[in-house]
């Protein structure tokens, strides 16, 4: 297994760069992500735990299904935020 899939399945964090538009800015952020591991992609996981606070609504998707939509279900646990939006 990749060291990345290895990372997402085991709910690690990682650094990511500063960023320049803030969520607070927008009524609706859309967030995308990789399926690795059957889960969302760390940088992903990484992103929403810094700024959910600043979301007012999110909408998400994957780009790849996965089974029983676990990185769909991770997604809204960690947001913290009631689904706006959910595309399979």
């Amino acid at each position: 297994m990749k060291r990345s899939g290895r990372d997402a399945g085991s709910k690690k964090l990682t650094i990511i760069e500063k960023i320049k538009k803030h969520p607070r800015m927008y009524d609706v952020v859309v967030i995308g992500t990789p399926v690795w591991n059957n889960t969302m992609s760390t940088p992903i996981r990484t992103y929403i735990l810094q700024y959910r606070e600043q979301f007012k609504k999110i909408a998400f998707f994957c780009t790849q299904e996965c089974s029983e939509n676990v990185a769909i279900k991770d997604i809204e646990f960690y947001a913290a935020k009631s689904q706006l939006h959910r595309s399979n």
